[in-house]
């Protein structure tokens, strides 16, 4: 496969987890905004021209250009030769793109967009956190929580027993919510969580990834 630009910042959780699917592939890249030497510009015509709603990542690869982490992941592992990190079968397969969905959505949208971001864009007054409306929804990214640590009860991994794309998309949400401490936690000291992502650190390059300093 030739070299590709993800278009993005590598603080988004889903940058990241193509940075993983890359990884896994053995695809080179660059993490970048511009593409056939053109910048382009973030909520620009540009990028509504590469991306529907404007926005990352999105995988630039000569002339074609896909949109969406779960998209891009799985196109990424069906093109590796060795297909290591998507099943054969076909409902294995479907299985795996059902958790990558799922971690896309409601985990995502639990942990990260009505939770975790509040801290990183905040909406309270003199542009601080705010802290109440983050335990209101507590209970939703506790729940989310809850249903992660389920499935992994049953399997080394988020879709059986084999490393796969879905945990690409997973991951890196998981590893931003063991940053969170004290009030803020949703992840116990106990929880299966920590035992998957330290697992999952001690893989060759995915330290670097998850573990990037610029944030």
């Amino acid at each position: 496969m030739t070299d590709v630009t993800i278009y993005g910042q590598q603080f988004s959780n889903f940058v990241r987890s193509v940075e993983l699917a890359c990884l896994f592939t053995d695809v080179t890249y660059q993490i970048g905004h511009q593409h056939q030497g053109k910048d382009i510009e973030w909520k620009s015509e540009q990028h509504l021209a590469i991306h529907p709603f404007s926005r990352m990542p999105v995988l630039l690869q000569g002339d074609f250009v896909l949109a969406e982490s779960v998209a891009i992941c799985q196109y990424l592992a069906l093109q590796d030769p060795q297909q290591r990190i998507i099943a054969d079968d076909p409902q294995q397969q479907a299985v795996q793109l059902q958790w990558a969905l799922l971690a896309a959505k409601e985990i995502d949208r639990g942990i990260i967009r009505r939770y975790l971001l509040e801290l990183v864009m905040p909406t309270g007054e003199n542009g601080k956190p705010d802290f109440a409306r983050m335990m209101r929804n507590k209970p939703d990214a506790l729940a989310v929580v809850a249903v992660v640590e389920r499935q992994l009860s049953k399997h080394k991994y988020i879709a059986g027993d084999s490393l796969s794309f879905a945990d690409f998309i997973l991951l890196p949400t998981l590893h931003y919510s063991l940053r969170l401490q004290n009030d803020l936690s949703i992840v116990t000291p106990q929880s299966i969580i920590r035992d998957y992502v330290a697992s999952a650190l001690t893989l060759p390059g995915v330290a670097d990834i998850l573990n990037y300093e610029g944030l």
